[in-house]
């Protein structure tokens, strides 16, 4: 009968903590184009006049809609050991720091500083890409039409987006909902996952290149996770649109942190 109690008892006991759990963490991932276009990229699209009076508006009302996600912190693409933009937001604090053109000034310490928080955090591990030896390895393929038609797919799809007369339909905060997009995602990386078909008996570059991706955007994504110190931490990532698949992918698989698609909050009538 004792027995019976205690493991009664036990079972009661495990249920209270199985229902008392810690909530999850939430992470946002905004996938950006790079606003001041500096061109390292395979691809660089650009929308003109960043700086200019509507853009700038257009930019304050999507800081408005990132600020409506309540992140306890905000990430950026920037070297995880680098502390320039935690020296840029100290000044942008105090007053002596203009806001430059680049995604990382515009959105992150522009949201960093309207909600009140006084660090900013880099996560980014830089690496080069080895795509020379892809390009080299397909004209010894033959195969440089593919290439090409991987090149035009692309340029397509973000003609779609930047083309001069489309964008400037488009306010910023739609533009970032299309590149944020399910079908933005299959675009790049499906654009990845095609390069590195490029190869031949033992000699795999595009794998190559593409694992180089890959680690990189997982080491990406061991800085954000370290940045999870408290319970239900809601954590904002502004990054390039390239390494959103890979890490979303990384948030939906770790345990206890849920991924949150940033459409909840870029839609157009998300301020109503």
């Amino acid at each position: 009968m004792l027995s019976t109690l205690v493991l009664s008892a036990t079972l009661q006991s495990s249920a209270v903590q199985v229902q008392t759990s810690p909530p999850k963490s939430e992470i946002m991932v905004v996938g950006v184009y790079h606003f001041d276009t500096p061109g390292r990229d395979l691809f660089n699209p650009s929308i003109p006049e960043i700086m200019g009076e509507r853009r700038q508006k257009e930019i304050q009302v999507l800081v408005d809609q990132l600020a409506q996600f309540k992140p306890t912190k905000i990430c950026i693409e920037s070297r995880h050991t680098s502390d320039v933009f935690q020296k840029r937001l100290d000044s942008y604090w105090k007053g002596e720091y203009d806001l430059k053109q680049g995604e990382r000034d515009q959105l992150g310490l522009r949201l960093a500083k309207q909600l009140g928080h006084k660090s900013i955090y880099p996560v980014d591990v830089p690496s080069d890409m080895a795509f020379d030896p892809v390009m080299k390895k397909a004209e010894e393929l033959n195969k440089m039409d593919f290439i090409d038609q991987l090149m035009a797919e692309t340029g397509t799809f973000l003609a779609s987006i930047f083309d001069e007369d489309v964008a400037d339909k488009l306010t910023m905060s739609q533009v970032l909902a299309k590149i944020n997009s399910e079908e933005a995602d299959a675009q790049n990386h499906g654009t990845y996952l095609k390069l590195a078909t490029i190869a031949e008996g033992d000699d795999f570059p595009g794998v190559e290149m593409l694992g180089e991706w890959y680690k990189r955007n997982l080491k990406i994504s061991v800085n954000l996770f370290s940045q999870i110190e408290n319970e239900g931490e809601r954590i904002l990532l502004i990054i390039g649109s390239g390494h959103a698949k890979i890490i979303r992918d990384a948030i939906q698989d770790m345990p206890n942190v849920d991924n949150v698609s940033p459409l909840k909050y870029l839609q157009p009538d998300s301020l109503a």
